[in-house]
């Protein structure tokens, strides 16, 4: 006998979501089951955690979830409700899902929504981990946590796709383009997103700036001499970071990452 609950299925299948159209704007609300049925376009998040061991948590999903049950999924996943935005999802379903508090998830990518998310907005958060957390499964929704090394999960994700639930096989390997970029926050609160020598920065600046982002370039003051000249009357050696505030973390990451303008 399947055992019920709200979380049984992934989600009580009339739990209200915001429909949304192609530019995630909200255009409508309605059940899980409906949006399903009809295949509105809706909103979702995943959680990417990495250990200090550049290890990435996969949950495999548990046999009572009505979509992919038995499958490796990403660290956390979960709908977005009706009236709730993406961040307040992540912290929730990170909690309710594995028994994790999350400290500082980074927006890295926003991805449209398409047949390969199954029709769902989904916005993909990375966290890095400075120690190895206690987790608590809700066994309703996890059958099991592993820690993958990333060659091994693109071996496994190459040879086994079947393995794995189709929308994370998609993040994944959308996330691998960028390097599998982690953002941390540098002294001024905005996230560092790229590091390079200080002329190529600038070009990468200009570049967001022109599309209407804001971004800076931090450098390490201490190797600095006086009035920003590098000591000894040479330029600073150190490699600097291109910084960018929280809200335009996503759009940048796919464009610096993302976009043939890179290429050129």
């Amino acid at each position: 006998m399947t055992p019920f609950s709200a979380k049984s299925s992934g989600g009580h299948p009339d739990e209200l979501l915001d429909i949304v159209d192609g530019e995630d704007r909200v255009i409508g609300r309605a059940s899980r089951r409906e949006v399903h049925a009809d295949g509105s376009l809706h909103r979702a998040v995943h959680l990417f955690m990495v250990n200090d061991r550049n290890q990435i948590l996969l949950q495999r999903r548990s046999q009572w979830k009505a979509d992919w049950p038995g499958r490796w999924d990403s660290s956390v996943s979960g709908h977005v409700t009706a009236g709730c935005g993406y961040d307040e999802t992540v912290f929730r379903e990170a909690e309710e899902e594995i028994g994790y508090r999350c400290s500082d998830p980074a927006p890295v990518l926003l991805i449209e929504a398409n047949e390969m998310t199954e029709q769902e907005w989904v916005q993909i958060y990375v966290e890095k981990l400075t120690r190895r957390p206690r987790l608590q499964p809700d066994p309703l929704e996890v059958s099991d946590l592993r820690w993958w090394g990333f060659d091994e999960l693109v071996e496994a994700l190459v040879n086994e796709p079947d393995s794995f639930a189709l929308a994370f096989r998609t993040l994944f390997f959308l996330w691998r383009q960028t390097e599998f970029v982690m953002p941390e926050k540098d002294r001024s609160g905005w996230y560092r997103l790229y590091s390079e020598v200080p002329d190529r920065l600038q070009v990468l600046r200009s570049f967001l700036e022109s599309t209407g982002f804001d971004a800076s370039i931090e450098r390490d003051q201490h190797w600095l001499g006086h009035a920003g000249h590098g000591m000894f009357g040479q330029r600073n050696p150190m490699e600097s970071d291109l910084c960018v505030p929280r809200e335009h973390l996503s759009e940048c990451i796919a464009l610096l990452y993302l976009s043939e303008v890179q290429e050129e």
